[in-house]
């Protein structure tokens, strides 16, 4: 069993939801800057539901950014526990401490499909 402080994978995970917010509002401002915001393009509610995606998103992030100071390094979480609740091997790894922040660009032009 493998156990990392809670505060660096509350940590992690504010990282990974800021990053996630990071992407739906790209898609909102895509959106927009191919003018399918038009008639006969996305319907005003999906707008707003990406909006909306995008705000909850990132105050998620910042609610986890702000719970971590709260613990200290004695509250410990079981990793292995929670890799086996995630399907992606990134997070995995991110949560188990061996794996770095994901630095490639979304504007790289490499497609990761899975």
């Amino acid at each position: 069993m493998t156990h990392r402080p809670a505060r660096q994978i509350l940590e992690v995970l504010a990282d990974e939801v800021a990053d996630l917010a990071s992407v739906a509002q790209s898609i909102e401002h895509a959106v927009f800057a191919i003018g399918l915001d038009k008639p006969l393009g996305v319907h005003g509610s999906n707008l707003q539901r990406i909006d909306f995606l995008f705000q909850h998103l990132e105050d998620v992030a910042f609610v986890l950014k702000a719970m971590a100071p709260l613990f200290d390094d004695e509250h410990t979480l079981d990793t292995e526990f929670l890799s086996r609740a995630v399907r992606l091997d990134y997070i995995r790894r991110r949560l188990r401490a061996d794996g770095e922040r994901h630095e490639k660009s979304l504007n790289s032009g490499h497609i990761d499909l899975f």
